[in-house]
């Protein structure tokens, strides 16, 4: 076993350029491979932030009726005192009403 290992670090660098291309090649795969991975979690992260500001917020406040079959006549009971919970509330940057209707 340990003649086998002389002789492939004699391999290794009987020639030091291609061992150094071969080597740096290498590194540069693992390196783009990370990056890629980053970029893409990056990316996942910011698209799924956008989705979350622009489409459909942070949360939803429905009635249960709405949820389960998306009854356009399930309306909040008492939606003003939804909306002045929410205007008092100091963490709630901004909410909108919605209606949603099947076309």
């Amino acid at each position: 076993m340990t003649l086998l290992i002389q002789m492939a670090w004699r391999n290794i660098w009987r020639s030091p350029w291609r061992s150094g291309v071969v080597v740096g090649a290498m590194a540069l795969g693992v390196w783009a491979g990370v990056f890629m991975m980053g970029l893409a979690q990056g990316v996942n992260d910011a698209r799924t932030a956008a989705a979350l500001d622009d489409f459909v917020g942070h949360a939803q406040i429905t009635d249960s009726n709405f949820t389960a079959n998306q009854d356009v006549q399930a309306l909040l009971a008492q939606p003003a005192q939804w909306t002045a919970a929410l205007d008092a509330h100091p963490e709630v940057e901004s909410w909108s009403e919605r209606l949603v209707l099947m076309a």
